[in-house]
């Protein structure tokens, strides 16, 4: 399990950690390291197995069979060039990255939005409409008229809209009157096309117990 060293990728520990354990009740390892440990420690032999050093013991490589990712999603994960490379020899070697760079691209807003448009997922999928009962309504922000109707609605129904980014992952949405102010900011600015409008989710209310940090 790939973690990170400079921000806390470790709010989902104990979710991370059910199936680390079942792996290992199977017999398989499993590892968990920080970017810059593979920075380090890491390396891709010439018939493409990625190798990592356990223990430090310079013998002591070993092959990596799949990398989980719980870092390398976000801009602010890659504070410099190395770890842009790093991520790539990651992709290029025989490990299998979960997710791969496809699968995180396919995650992020703008391609979200293209598959819900009519004629594309029939390109991938013999049950679109199936799919598609599934689907809430993803609308463009680009700087067109099209944009400029969408970003209306967002504007005179704010209760019913998020306003989303063109990330991966959650944690960086507008909602309400942040999602009015954004609008707002992003009237003429090109930046707004870099944003989606989304339906909001109203699921059935229901009551829970929840487990937050140091509490």
């Amino acid at each position: 399990m790939v973690e990170s060293d400079f921000e806390n990728s470790n709010f989902n520990y104990f979710d991370q950690q059910i199936p680390l354990n079942a792996l290992e009740e199977e017999g398989v390892s499993t590892v968990r390291c920080s970017t810059d440990y593979l920075l380090k420690h890491g390396r891709v032999s010439e018939h493409g197995r990625y190798l990592i050093q356990l223990g430090g013991d310079e013998d002591g490589f070993r092959e990596v069979s799949v990398f989980y990712f719980r870092t390398m999603y976000a801009p602010s994960h890659f504070p410099g060039p190395e770890y842009w490379n790093l991520r790539r020899e990651m992709e290029l070697s025989r490990a299998v990255c979960a997710p791969s760079i496809p699968h995180t691209i396919v995650n992020m807003k703008l391609f979200q939005m293209l598959l819900t448009q009519n004629g594309i997922l029939e390109s991938y999928s013999a049950s679109p409409d199936l799919i598609k009962e599934a689907f809430f309504a993803t609308l463009s922000l680009d700087l067109d008229e099209e944009g400029n109707k969408n970003a209306a609605l967002g504007l005179q129904h704010p209760d019913q809209y998020v306003l989303k980014p063109q990330r991966e992952g959650g944690g960086n949405n507008y909602w309400g009157s942040e999602m009015v102010e954004k609008l707002q900011e992003l009237e003429q600015d090109p930046a707004r096309g870099r944003f989606i409008l989304m339906k909001k989710i109203n699921h059935p209310a229901s009551l829970t117990a929840l487990s937050r940090t140091a509490r």
